[in-house]
């Protein structure tokens, strides 16, 4: 019997040759949570001489598409194609069970990129009913991980299109699964090791995802804008350092934020481990201020920068993927 409620749910993967050609997902994630909605437009089309109520032939529905997100416990494994989608290339190198898979904003800004995501939704009679979105592109993302928690991606995602009729995929996961938490990390900046309570990276990928036209087409979202990296730092006051550096308007040196396991990847002396590297930031505040008796802190804002020579963000992950 199939359980009635979320604890039957599955969310599954696969990358399409092209935004317009859907794929039969099979890649599976554990996941915390989801809300990807469909996207229905109403026209109304209430009229003189039609009476004083809305007709209900005077009402037309459709699908402009779904956006929302889900999030993620990172794990050591199966992470490198979501994450691919979510900054641009990934590239796979290693000739030994540990492969290291560098992922780097792509020249392209996405474009020629996109997702099936199939979600299982369990209704309250054990059917888990398949929602298929096709065409997703992801538009925004973040990595967080605090004191006692693990480490969390959060992903959102703009669908072409989505479709009912498509069969639940059968869910399968990677052996081994385990997930990064806050023991394992670590962050240093310029070379220093820094204390901190919590670490978040965010990007927003700045795509148009409003090009559709006549017979409801919807075209594939083109960068336009400024894309950003940003994050925040929950520090304590420990000096002026970064207060100085902030009013200075200084840009710092590499912020390397590095997970990493406790467990090698089999027949290797490598763990597994997943390392973020911006090699330039500006600080964009806050004063530390002292709301009572306990530890002042000085919770920093930051944004990455282009340094001219390096990608603005990279993600190491060490794994055993053989494959994005």
């Amino acid at each position: 019997m199939t359980l009635q409620t979320g604890l039957a749910a599955q969310f599954g993967i696969k990358a399409q040759t092209n935004y317009d050609t859907p794929a039969t997902v099979d890649r599976f994630y554990e996941f915390e949570s989801e809300a990807i909605d469909t996207d229905v437009g109403i026209i109304r089309m209430p009229q003189l001489g039609a009476g004083r109520f809305l007709r209900s032939d005077r009402r037309k529905a459709y699908i402009r598409g779904a956006r929302g997100a889900a999030t993620f416990v990172v794990m050591n494994k199966g992470f490198g194609l979501l994450l691919e989608h979510c900054i641009g290339q990934n590239t796979v190198t290693g000739a030994g069970a540990d492969k290291t898979h560098t992922i780097i904003p792509d020249a392209n800004a996405l474009q020629g990129k996109a997702l099936t995501v199939q979600v299982g939704r369990p209704d309250v009679s054990g059917t888990v009913q398949p929602f298929t979105f096709q065409g997703c592109k992801v538009t925004d993302w973040e990595l967080k991980c605090a004191v006692d928690e693990a480490l969390k991606l959060t992903a959102t995602f703009d669908a072409k299109t989505v479709v009912e009729a498509s069969a639940l995929a059968e869910a399968s996961y990677p052996t081994a699964l385990e997930p990064f938490i806050f023991t394992e990390g670590a962050l240093t900046i310029n070379g220093t090791t820094t204390f901190v309570k919590g670490a978040t990276i965010r990007s927003s990928n700045a795509l148009a995802t409003e090009r559709r036209g006549l017979t409801n087409t919807k075209k594939e979202p083109l960068a336009n804008g400024i894309a950003s990296v940003t994050g925040s730092l929950e520090c304590e006051f420990e000096d002026l350092t970064k207060y100085s550096a902030w009013v200075a308007g200084t840009v710092v040196a590499n912020l390397v934020l590095t997970f990493t396991s406790p467990t090698l990847i089999p027949t290797t002396a490598v763990p597994f481990s997943l390392t973020v590297t911006i090699p330039a930031i500006a600080y964009n505040g806050k004063n530390p201020t002292v709301g009572g008796p306990d530890v002042v802190m000085q919770p920093m804002e930051f944004e990455a920068l282009n340094n001219g020579s390096d990608p603005v963000i990279s993600l190491v992950i060490k794994t055993s993927d053989t494959a994005s």
